[in-house]
């Protein structure tokens, strides 16, 4: 395992460097009681001066102790001011080794500090590996460790002796991990996972279509698109079914390792990094490379078909609101006509509505003139509008119930159902849900017919 970057370059250079005070930080960590104010007073020359208080300052706001040539500029200028000398008198370069170690011993007892030697070192190890049994993420186990140094009060070593006993410890961890599988993973398992490093053949795809490449059959594995396209949708599927065999069969050993996600995907991107001929020369941590490898891309592949499937779903579901709203639109047009031409005969036919009450309510009109006059207010037209007057209530009354029950999108939906089937129903058939946290009504299988 190589040396693991931990920190980024910034807060690496943070932890290795003194840190930034503002104004009120500077009073506040550079002020000393008396007794560490009068051992100050008991230094000779304005450089030890400043240099201990400087050490002091920085150790109480970080229980780490600093090269001189790491001071800011700002905090050296502010310390002078404070002891009454100029920057001129300072010369860090008498600041020797022997006198920054006796200062760094008098801050720790005046502080009650211990220094981090060789004991604690060991303390620190046992601890690393404790953290890295429990595989939490190697940022973690970084900032675990300083909590662990200063709650026992321990001097605060540099980013990179940190960063070994991380790598150390990750490392033996390794080791244990290897011996676990070499001695339990079955020959047939081995078998398997060797395949992965064998030669397949991939047709390629560009203007040499139908010629074929010779690659290793993990590197075929590593490829995964999140295309909605059906040629690639079919690719992932047959990447995951391959996936998914290998996975079965060493699931109970990778789930008796117990290791976490971030030590999987770790292990994982090393073999995606690697090329098909390296990986063959890992003998030791073949197999654990290639056990986390079909973990990852099975988990991952599964994710991305789970994505997909929502897209298309959520594709077509745009796809039939928009085209809904168009067909509304273009519609209005017809629909109004029909309306127009509908209250319109409606008037009519209210007028001679109108007309009859009045006839009927005439006393000077006899029965037979009554019903003359009424005959002829039903004419033929009458009876023309009288019979599109029907049919347009019940085209209406369709009309109603579609906007109702929105039947129109309903059958838009419908109507695109089988090409969604065709593009993600083989995605529904090969996922793998989890049953704890799925609707079961969902995922229960079907009974069978009689």
């Amino acid at each position: 395992m190589p040396h693991l970057k931990i920190l980024n370059q910034s807060d690496k250079k943070d932890f290795d460097n003194p840190p930034k005070f503002n104004g009120e930080e500077r009073k506040r960590f550079f002020y000393l009681s008396n007794w560490p104010m009068e051992f100050v007073e008991s230094l000779r020359t304005p450089t030890n001066k400043v240099c201990f208080i400087l050490q002091f300052a920085y150790f109480k706001a970080t229980n780490k102790f600093f090269a001189a040539r790491k001071f800011h500029q700002n905090d050296i200028e502010f310390v002078a001011r404070r002891l009454k000398v100029t920057t001129d008198q300072i010369d860090f370069s008498k600041y020797t080794r022997t006198t920054f170690e006796r200062h760094q011993k008098d801050i720790l007892d005046i502080l009650g500090f211990r220094q981090f030697d060789n004991h604690s070192k060991e303390l620190l190890q046992n601890e690393a590996l404790a953290l890295a049994s429990k595989q939490i993420k190697t940022r973690l186990m970084f900032m675990s460790l300083v909590d662990f140094l200063r709650n026992r009060k321990i001097e605060i070593p540099s980013y990179r002796t940190l960063a070994d006993l991380i790598t150390d410890a990750l490392r033996d961890f390794e080791k244990s991990l290897i011996e676990t599988i070499k001695s339990r993973l079955s020959i047939d398992e081995k078998q398997l996972l060797d395949g992965l490093l064998e030669i397949g053949e991939e047709y390629t795809d560009g203007e040499k279509q139908g010629t074929k490449i010779k690659r290793y059959k993990i590197t075929l594995l590593k490829k995964s698109n999140q295309s909605t396209r059906p040629s690639k949708i079919k690719a992932n599927i047959q990447d995951f079914q391959c996936l998914e065999s290998l996975f079965k069969e060493i699931e109970p050993l990778i789930d008796s390792l117990n290791l976490s996600s971030e030590l999987i995907q770790y292990y994982a991107q090393v073999v995606i990094k690697s090329r098909g001929f390296q990986m063959s020369r890992r003998e030791s941590r073949r197999y654990l490379l290639l056990m986390a490898f079909v973990t990852y891309q099975y988990y991952q592949l599964n994710d991305i078909l789970t994505e997909v499937l929502m897209q298309s779903v959520q594709s077509t579901l745009n796809t039939t609101e928009r085209d809904h709203k168009e067909n509304f639109y273009n519609q209005r047009k017809e629909k109004h006509q029909i309306l127009s031409s509908f209250s319109k005969k409606m008037m009519n036919h209210l007028a001679v509505i109108k007309q009859v009450k009045i006839i009927l309510q005439n006393q000077i009109l006899s029965a037979d003139e009554k019903v003359g006059t009424l005959q002829s207010l039903f004419s033929e037209d009458f009876d023309k509008d009288s019979t599109e007057i029907q049919s347009q209530l019940t085209q209406l009354g369709k009309e109603s119930t579609k906007i109702t029950k929105n039947t129109d999108y309903y059958d838009l939906l419908e109507a695109r159902s089988i090409k969604l089937q065709n593009r993600v129903s083989e995605i529904v058939k090969c996922l793998q849900f989890d049953p704890k946290t799925s609707n079961k009504f969902l995922i229960r299988p079907s009974a069978p017919s009689l």
